[in-house]
Parts: C-alpha cells; structure tokens; sequence
C-alpha cells in the first residue's frame, strides 16, 4: 500500500530520490574522511585480496563519479564545472583516486586496529622516496601498490638498498597489517 503525504497523496518519485541522495551523499563524505585518513596517518599494508577488492570499489566510485559528472552543474559554481567535458572525467579520476585510498588503506586500516591480531610480514623495497610537504621519506614496498605506508628516515637508504627485505610488525587480519615496527632481517 503507497504511503500518503499530509494531503492524501500518494508519495512520488522525487521524495525517494530524497533518501537515496542522502545515502550517497553520506557515503561519499565517509569515503573522503577515510581516503584523508589513508593518505595522512595510515601505516597500513593490504592483502593482495585487499588490493583487488579496493580497486573493483574504487572503480565503482569511479562509475558513481561519472554519473555525478553528467548532472548540470549549479549556476554559481566555477567555470570548469560548468564544461561537462571537463567535469566528467576530473569526476571520474577524483571518484576513483578516493575510492582506492578509502578502500585500500582507510577502512581495512580501521577495522584491523578493531580486530587484528599480532603478526608480522616480510616485504621487499621496490623504490625509496624523498620527503616532502605531504609525505615523509621511506621506502615504496611492492606489497601496497601506490599506498606510502612506511616513514623511515631517508638515511636508511645504504642500510635497506631496493630490492632488500624488510620485517614488518604489527595487529593483522585478513585484509593486511597495520605496521607498528620495523626491522631489517
């Protein structure tokens, strides 16, 4: 039986559309609080199952991106908005940049600190990167593909060449391992 407004009408398709809006829009602000968090404290290194599934969440956030970039763009907003061939794909990229960061290190980051349990895994340096305004110095580990997991002081550089080992410390679970320590074996 449809429900009735205050003036015996049935509801319409728009007032749906209303608590729809307000889900996605919860959401998005929850990907983006979790994809800041991925990208500024989170020491976290994901599974390859992890990895796999941040990327079909990233690629569905990149879809919902490109949707919201085909919507008009409010009157007030900037220049760039207002072209959709720009709109569109700059949507997209940002959607799916968020996505992956929220997916691959945000949320599993979270849950893990929750429930994990105390392990280790050994990781191999793929490249060492230079400080910098938003990032510290530390090595790139080919475990967690574009995720900066670890801070270490680039003096380490001669002590953990690329391609050497590292152990890594901390609470685990299946989605990866927050890192709390590391050692060089």
């Amino acid at each position: 039986m449809p429900r009735r407004n205050g003036k015996g009408q049935s509801r319409g398709v728009g007032e749906m559309h209303g608590s729809i809006k307000i889900i996605v829009a919860l959401s998005a602000q929850a990907i983006g609080v979790a994809a800041i968090y991925a990208m500024r404290f989170s020491r976290f290194v994901p599974s390859p199952l992890e990895t796999r599934v941040a990327f079909a969440a990233a690629t569905a956030c990149a879809i919902g991106g490109i949707a919201l970039g085909f919507t008009q763009a409010r009157p007030g907003a900037g220049r760039w908005l207002q072209l959709q061939w720009v709109r569109i794909p700059v949507f997209g990229l940002l959607s799916f940049g968020f996505g992956y960061l929220a997916f691959a290190a945000g949320f599993p980051a979270w849950y893990t600190a929750a429930f994990g349990h105390p392990s280790h895994q050994i990781v191999t340096v793929e490249k060492w990167r230079f400080p910098s305004r938003w990032s510290c110095a530390g090595p790139d580990i080919a475990e967690a593909p574009f995720l900066s997991t670890i801070c270490l002081d680039y003096k380490n550089e001669q002590i953990v060449p690329v391609g050497s080992k590292l152990i890594l410390r901390g609470a685990a679970t299946d989605l990866g391992l927050n890192v709390e320590t590391v050692a060089v074996p």
